[in-house]
């Protein structure tokens, strides 16, 4: 419950890519997923807290940047645990000019076989996975912009204006 209107809460919106040019986006698409890179780190379900995770990113790449490291300890800990089920995903598509793909969140975090290789996923339900990019004043896109490869969307009332487009 939303404390202000006593409506229903509404879903979180997080931004999760699907490779740097946009190599796993089919893959996620047909197969029902949200696919992260970071092939690098193992199974997240491995470590216990965030802190774990990201002393591991910085024990293997020992001559990155502290910012670095904890940059992506923190994507990755937000796509095993802040993600949830019924949370909107929004992936903006590389190889699809002008569209952005829309879903639901529909299960927890697996590191799993794609492709011949262990990669960190999500279930989800693409219920529009051809959303022109038009639908969304220039604000959104803004923010579907970010550079991280997963992020919370909140400004400019993303969680209500993205779910009136979801339908």
């Amino acid at each position: 419950m939303t404390a202000s209107t006593g409506g229903p809460a509404l879903a979180k919106v997080g931004l999760v890519r699907a490779g740097r040019d946009g190599e796993d986006e089919e893959t996620a698409l047909n197969q029902g997923l949200a696919i992260i890179g970071f092939r690098d780190v193992g199974d997240l379900r491995a470590f216990r807290s965030i802190d774990e995770l990201i002393a591991t990113i910085r024990r293997t790449d020992p001559a990155g940047r502290e910012h670095r490291a904890e940059n992506r300890g923190r994507q990755l800990w937000a796509f095993r645990e802040a993600l949830q089920p019924d949370d909107t995903v929004v992936l903006p598509l590389k190889t699809r000019s002008g569209q952005i793909a829309l879903g639901r969140a529909s299960g927890t975090y697996q590191f799993r076989e794609i492709g011949g290789e262990k990669r960190h996923t999500r279930a989800v339900t693409w219920v529009r996975p051809d959303c022109a990019r038009t639908v969304f004043q220039q604000d959104l896109l803004y923010s579907f912009g970010a550079f991280m490869t997963v992020c919370r969307i909140t400004r400019h009332d993303a969680e209500r204006r993205v779910a009136a487009v979801l339908g």
